[in-house]
């Protein structure tokens, strides 16, 4: 098997930037799931991984309460599976990762992170309020496979 580079968008040369500003929606495979927010994917004009972190969530670091776990449960859903990405206008974050929503059996991710309660809103992040497990079973959104 051929490992591939990661490369991220910042990186990119002026060619693979008019590529890039040309998708919208494509399929690929998660390669990686770097942390609840964050996977590397296959761009299908491109031979090395790009990191991509989901629009609108904001996902505890890994180092944080709650960050290993998202991982973790994301690497069950995505790890090795073909998924859809829909990318917007806006491709890049500030810090040169695509930007995009990936959706997997029906699901968005973004929105299956948050509705779990592995992520908040993006828009949430500066709060520093993840919901706590308690809150989140009682809202039912932890599947009871993922308590601590």
């Amino acid at each position: 098997m051929i490992k591939l580079k990661l490369k991220k968008v910042r990186d990119f040369t002026e060619d693979e930037r008019q590529q890039l500003n040309q998708l919208i929606e494509f399929q690929t495979n998660v390669y990686k799931v770097v942390d609840g927010d964050t996977i590397n994917i296959k761009l299908p004009f491109l031979n090395f991984l790009t990191p991509m972190r989901f629009f609108g969530t904001n996902a505890p670091e890994l180092n944080e309460e709650g960050g290993k776990v998202a991982q973790q449960y994301l690497q069950g859903r995505l790890l090795g599976k073909n998924i859809d990405v829909h990318l917007g206008e806006q491709k890049e974050e500030k810090w040169g990762r695509l930007l995009g929503r990936a959706l997997s059996s029906g699901n968005w991710m973004d929105e299956e992170m948050i509705m779990l309660g592995f992520s908040t809103p993006f828009d949430r992040r500066d709060d520093g309020k993840f919901p706590s497990q308690e809150e989140a079973f009682e809202e039912g959104r932890i599947a009871k496979e993922w308590q601590m």
